[in-house]
């Protein structure tokens, strides 16, 4: 663990509270290599909350775009991203094709693990 010379440093603070949102919350702990920096985004758990928040949606776009489902969500997420704000993406969801309305990009309760 830590001694007490460590006590007050920024970095016991940060295992604890990173400690507490993986234990309490259901916070998946990821490392910094997982992070997309250029997309500013992980790009694993943005695609497993999705198929796991919106199958039937996510069963579309595979059947639109078979072997490349993953690479045309991204790119209308980034497009979305690009052309409006983070927080209206967040509110009003991206649309892929006619038949997928939107997939959503907020959830009230985390995905399954």
């Amino acid at each position: 663990m830590f001694s007490t010379l460590d006590l007050h440093q920024e970095k016991v603070l940060q295992e604890h509270l990173i400690g507490q949102l993986v234990a309490q919350q259901g916070y998946i702990e990821r490392q910094p290599e997982q992070y997309d920096r250029a997309f500013a985004l992980d790009r694993e758990l943005t695609l497993k909350f999705v198929q796991h928040t919106q199958p039937d949606e996510w069963a579309k776009l595979e059947t639109q775009y078979k072997t490349s489902a993953e690479d045309e969500f991204f790119k209308r997420l980034q497009g979305s991203l690009k052309s409006c704000s983070t927080l209206e993406v967040l509110r009003n969801g991206i649309t892929l094709i006619p038949r997928i309305k939107s997939f959503r990009s907020v959830s009230s309760s985390p995905p399954p693990a």
